[in-house]
């Protein structure tokens, strides 16, 4: 279960290949860790029962929304950094730690950038919670380990085999890679812009047939 979610393509791949193009396959991990600090958020808050609030129409307008802006505004300065950049592959210090709490800064923005993120928590995951809650406490941590291991295999297995490559990869290579993969936030952008406005345009009619309803109520028979 936890791998069907990983596996699909989307923000957090795309950061991931690009952090790992420059830090090697410790960026993976790292990338993992700001993730995972997030999810453990989403169990606590939705064992919780608020996984209820993000399953809401407007609810997920919103978050779509602002997924949009901040994949928008990464993907583009990508793409606008990308020229400027060289491949250089930082191993230790405090110029690497730097780096790699960045790169787990990324995969904190990544998830909350992405609307079907919540989404899944306030679906699949809510059930699920609510399944390992029945084993108590151990359950719920039981549930997220496993969750957590499947990305982190994933990542871990994808930063690897973009680190392999540094020994053929050229500047204008890993240049090309961060350009691509701006373009792929920008693509999801729009993506998640026209969810959040197909959402909107089908919680409208709900809201104006209740208004509807109470103005023909207030008027009477008459």
């Amino acid at each position: 279960m936890g791998l069907s979610g990983a596996l699909v393509p989307g923000s957090m791949l795309a950061v991931t290949v690009a952090a790992a193009a420059r830090l090697g396959a410790a960026a993976g991990p790292a990338v993992v860790l700001g993730h995972g600090v997030l999810e453990l958020a989403a169990v606590v808050l939705v064992a919780r029962g608020f996984g209820r609030v993000l399953a809401r129409p407007r609810a997920f307008a919103i978050a779509s929304l602002l997924g949009a802006a901040a994949l928008l505004a990464s993907g583009a300065f990508m793409i606008l950094a990308a020229p400027r950049l060289h491949l250089r592959f930082e191993t230790g210090g405090a110029e690497g730690a730097g780096t790699l709490a960045a790169a787990a800064g990324l995969g904190v923005v990544s998830s909350l950038a992405n609307p079907y993120w919540s989404v899944w928590w306030a679906t699949i995951g809510t059930a699920y919670v609510a399944r390992a809650r029945g084993a108590g406490r151990a359950g719920v941590a039981v549930f997220f380990g496993g969750h957590l291991a499947a990305d982190l295999a994933w990542y871990s297995l994808v930063a690897c085999a973009v680190a392999a490559g540094r020994a053929v990869a050229s500047d204008a290579l890993y240049r090309g890679v961060v350009v691509g993969c701006g373009a792929f936030l920008v693509l999801l952008a729009a993506v998640f812009a026209i969810a959040a406005r197909r959402r909107l345009r089908a919680a409208r009619p709900e809201g104006a047939a209740d208004a509807s309803a109470s103005a023909s109520a207030g008027r009477g028979p008459g």
